[in-house]
C-alpha cells in the first residue's frame, strides 16, 4: 500500500504539473539560499576590491613619504650650506669693517700730527707774546 501511496502522490504531481503547463505556469522549484550564505560572494568580491584599493593606497603613501625624507634631507643639506655662508658673510663684513677701522686709525693719526705741529709752530708765538706782555709789564711798571 505505501507503494501505491507514494504512486499516487507522483501521479498527483504529475496532473498538477500537466495541469500547470496548459495554464501557462511553470512551477520551479524556489531554493532561496540563507541570508549570509548568498550575500557572501559579494561582500566577498568588496572585501578583496577594498584591501586591493588599501594597498595601492598604502604603497603609494609610502612611495611620497620615501620622496619626502629626500627632500627633507635634500633642504637641511641646503639649510647647512646657507649658514656657512651667512657665517662667511659675517666673517667678510667684519673684516671690512675692521679695514674702514685701519683706515679711520691712520687718519686720526695723521690729524693728531698734523694738531701737533700746529701746536709746535704756536708754541714760539705763545713764547713771544709771553715776552712782549712781559715786556710791557715790565716797561709799563717802570713808567708808571
Amino acid at each position: 500500500m505505501s507503494k501505491s501511496v507514494e504512486k499516487m502522490i507522483d501521479v498527483e504531481e504529475l496532473f498538477a504539473s500537466i495541469q500547470d503547463k496548459k495554464r501557462g505556469r511553470i512551477r520551479k522549484p524556489v531554493n532561496f539560499p540563507d541570508s549570509a550564505s548568498g550575500k557572501l560572494p559579494l561582500g566577498m568580491i568588496v572585501l578583496v576590491l577594498l584591501i586591493a584599493t588599501l594597498g595601492t593606497m598604502v604603497v603609494a603613501l609610502k612611495s611620497e613619504i620615501t620622496s619626502l625624507k629626500t627632500e627633507i634631507t635634500d633642504l637641511r643639506k641646503t639649510q647647512a650650506q646657507l649658514s656657512a655662508k651667512d657665517t662667511e658673510l659675517k666673517l667678510a663684513s667684519i673684516e671690512s669693517k675692521l679695514e674702514q677701522t685701519d683706515g679711520d686709525k691712520e687718519k686720526l693719526k695723521g690729524d693728531i700730527a698734523q694738531i701737533k705741529n700746529y701746536l709746535e709752530e704756536l708754541k714760539p708765538v705763545k713764547v713771544e707774546k709771553k715776552r712782549f706782555a712781559m715786556r710791557a709789564v715790565s716797561s709799563g711798571s717802570l713808567k708808571e
